[in-house]
């Protein structure tokens, strides 16, 4: 999929397959303001495209385009005269490419939006839900553009260190032990690059993100903001699906071990938004139980409850608590917090 080429005096030049088969893009890193965009004409571009695959093959130039790799994130994701307009993906955020975070984070917030809009159209929340939007996915957008920015500089690092201060070749590098060394330490430098699951899949909503944790160090845990863990169980007919594949995705999904305690005997049937109820032991089969104690799905008489975007919105034990949690969140999303104070003061990168 990434081909890095690295070549004394080439800068930092990239092969990323879109379709192997017949659809490829070629990046190379310049000084804007030491070469003009109109210098990437095709005959140039060939010659860098050429020169990086070491040989000549046919191939056609669809297109040819330049683009800034500054961070930047939108100060919000609601339109403030728009009531109803909303911004996702690359719309809300650019980051540079190093990382490919940019595309997941985008999805992100289309997961994240989308559920709120059917719940106050269909009339079970209030307008309201949906400012939640920009206070959780701004800080996601935060964090992924600071650790692309960081891949950056990590990745131009590795080239330097590849061919050192006095014009010496990769192999020349290679073979004095002080430069291995510093090559070698470069590279284990980039390991955020390219392991990052903690930032794709363990952000919390609602929780600032440790500095001192890798981008690649995902611990599930069962939360109020985190992603559902995934895991892989049974259903009642022995079939093996993923936990995340038991989610409603215009329900709130209520994991069970047991029967909601009935404050004043009321059915889940009177709960004012729409719920799925998964059994533990009856709808989905946990055989070793590491996932029921992870969710603390153990006691008969507890419940997780899911949001639709397969975030955990909290833990309740009756039915009356049910109600609260969720009104809590989508009458009058109470629990959101400031995205200010989550980003921290270092804002530099929104821009309006």
């Amino acid at each position: 999929m990434l081909w890095f080429i690295m070549a004394k005096n080439a800068g930092k030049r990239n092969f990323i397959a879109y379709n192997r088969s017949n659809n490829w893009v070629f990046v190379t890193c310049y000084d804007a303001t030491a070469t003009p965009k109109e210098t990437f004409t095709e005959e140039y571009c060939r010659r860098l495209i050429d020169q990086s695959l070491g040989k000549k093959i046919p191939y056609n130039v669809l297109s040819i385009t330049t683009w800034n790799t500054t961070p930047r994130v939108a100060r919000h994701y609601r339109s403030k005269l728009i009531r109803h307009g909303f911004v996702v993906g690359d719309a809300a955020h650019c980051f540079p490419s190093t990382g490919g975070l940019g595309v997941n984070t985008g999805l992100g917030d289309a997961h994240n939006l989308v559920w709120k809009i059917t719940a106050v159209e269909n009339g079970w929340a209030e307008d309201r839900l949906l400012d939640s939007y920009e206070l959780e996915r701004i800080p996601i957008a935060v964090e992924n553009s600071r650790q692309s920015r960081l891949n950056e500089k990590k990745v131009h690092e590795l080239s330097r260190a590849a061919f050192g201060d006095n014009g010496q070749s990769l192999e020349e590098r290679m073979q004095d032990p002080k430069a291995r060394s510093e090559i070698q330490l470069a590279l284990m430098d980039n390991y955020n690059h390219f392991d990052s699951l903690d930032l794709q899949i363990g952000y919390v909503y609602g929780k600032a993100r440790s500095p001192h944790r890798r981008a690649g160090h995902y611990i599930p845990e069962c939360i109020p903001g985190t992603r559902l863990p995934h895991a892989w169980v049974y259903t009642a007919d022995g079939r093996t699906i993923s936990t995340l594949d038991v989610t409603d995705y215009s329900a709130f999904t209520i994991l069970l071990s047991g029967s909601l305690q009935r404050d004043n005997r009321r059915p889940l049937d009177d709960v004012s938004f729409p719920a799925k109820e998964v059994y533990l032991g009856k709808d989905i089969i946990d055989k070793d139980g590491a996932w029921t104690r992870l969710m603390g799905l153990e006691r008969a008489s507890s419940a997780v409850v899911i949001r639709p975007d397969q975030h955990v919105l909290g833990r309740v034990t009756t039915i009356d608590e049910l109600q609260n949690l969720v009104n809590s969140f989508v009458l009058c999303s109470s629990y959101v917090p400031d995205h200010e104070k989550l980003c921290g003061t270092d804002l530099q990168i929104l821009a309006e």
